[in-house]
């Protein structure tokens, strides 16, 4: 399996995990959102340019993938529909 082989596979299995398009990818890896149609059409890229999507990948795996701790979240007792305001005045968040 060649390296654009393997770039597309790991491309694809990263599109169903995530939903991300493939011009999404393309535009956070490298800013060219048609990079990745254009190395299936069988155009080349450089390995600087693979490396950089292959990195990209990786740090939005790592990004989604981060657990919150349950001490980290604001607590909200469950009752009524409140407010914007309410909800931000229980949330110590609202500036009077």
């Amino acid at each position: 399996m060649s390296f654009t082989d393997q770039l597309l596979a790991d491309v694809q299995r990263f599109v169903i995990e995530s939903g991300m398009s493939e011009s999404a990818i393309g535009q956070g890896a490298v800013g060219n959102p048609s990079v990745l149609a254009r190395l299936r059409a069988g155009k080349t890229i450089t390995f600087k340019t693979g490396d950089a999507i292959a990195k990209y990948m990786a740090a939005e795996r790592a990004r989604s993938t981060k657990s919150f701790e349950g001490d980290d979240l604001p607590v909200v007792p469950a009752g009524p529909v409140l407010s914007k305001r309410t909800f931000l005045r229980r949330l110590k968040l609202w500036r009077a």
